[in-house]
């Protein structure tokens, strides 16, 4: 049979770790409209590269053109008479797209309410704030 586990966390150390972690989300919210502008700049210059390097694949490699799907540079016709240029950007060694950074406030469900992390912190250090016990239970 399980015992259970009761862990007492001091509140001081616990209200020092949320503002800590209040803090750090505020630093994210504020440099997020720069990482964004950041990633739109990356994205372009990557879309561009990536025109290039495919060009330079198909004029320099036609050994990699070919209609199976072995091939790294597959082109296919279509019922209507399009033409498919499909390219394998990993066997052509292509870079990866850069990463989009995400909302680091952005609303999430907690338990039942659906809330900002940041909303629920500041929620939280409140309470802590109020409470007159010098340990709270952690368990």
């Amino acid at each position: 049979m399980a015992r259970a586990l009761a862990v007492k966390v001091p509140t001081a150390s616990l209200i020092a770790l949320v503002e800590e972690k209040i803090a750090t989300i505020k630093a994210q919210v504020a440099s997020y409209p720069a990482d964004v502008k950041q990633y739109e700049t990356d994205y372009a210059n990557y879309q561009k590269s990536l025109v290039s390097l495919a060009i330079k694949a198909l004029t320099n490699n036609p050994e990699l053109i070919g209609d199976g799907y072995e091939k790294p540079i597959r082109v296919s016709l279509g019922y209507n008479g399009s033409v498919d240029v499909r390219l394998d950007a990993n066997a052509l060694g292509f870079p990866t797209a850069p990463k989009k950074p995400s909302d680091p406030n952005s609303s999430r469900s907690f338990g039942r309410e659906y809330t900002t992390p940041l909303e629920m912190l500041e929620k939280t250090l409140r309470v802590l704030k109020l409470t007159a016990q010098e340990e709270v239970n952690a368990s």
